[in-house]
């Protein structure tokens, strides 16, 4: 039962802290946007070919939703780096409470931010323009979460190593960035080098 507490409490602490800084909502959500402004508006007509007469910000709006979710993941754990700083993490540990739970409770409060950011840039694709299909949804959400998981994880065990938020920027965008652009999301697979 403390296991579960535990987790619970660090998720609820990450989704207070995630709730009361109403300009890192805002601006997670504003940067997808701009990527499919710049890349969906700006690109759609060079890269027509490759994407096998589908509209580009169609084919690109699921990579932005993924995106998303791994940024706002990989970002999330960056508190783990601030608590260090500040001693919370020292306290946390020195208690009799277990370290996979508190894994656990600051993995799940990046999953659970990342998806609710997910699901917000989900339920705006009917308003820019992207057609989902409802069957396709729930399967959606559970690729989203399982994605959420997985890179808040890497994220904490990243952020676990590195000592100042600077270090862990940088290792953000050596890791996320390549990710992105390899990954078919924003330029079809059928149009690059093999």
């Amino acid at each position: 039962m403390q296991f579960i507490q535990t987790i619970y409490t660090i998720w609820q602490r990450e989704i207070i802290r995630y709730w009361r800084d109403k300009t890192r909502i805002v601006s997670t959500l504003f940067m997808p946007l701009m990527f499919l402004v710049i890349f969906g508006a700006g690109l759609s007509k060079t890269l027509a070919t490759g994407n096998f007469g589908v509209d580009f910000t169609q084919f690109m709006y699921p990579g932005i939703i993924a995106m998303s979710v791994m940024s706002v993941a990989f970002f999330s754990t960056i508190s783990t780096v601030w608590d260090r700083e500040f001693g919370f993490l020292k306290e946390i540990l020195v208690a009799p409470v277990s370290r996979v739970a508190v894994a656990f409770g600051k993995t799940l409060g990046a999953t659970t931010i990342a998806s609710i950011q997910a699901l917000i840039l989900l339920i705006l694709a009917p308003l820019i323009g992207v057609a989902i299909h409802v069957a396709v949804i729930p399967q959606l959400v559970i690729f989203m979460l399982l994605l959420a998981f997985a890179i808040s994880g890497m994220g904490l065990l990243i952020s676990s190593l590195m000592k100042t938020t600077e270090s862990f920027g940088l290792v953000m965008q050596v890791l996320i960035f390549p990710m992105f652009f390899i990954s078919g999301a924003f330029f079809p697979l059928t149009a690059v080098p093999s």
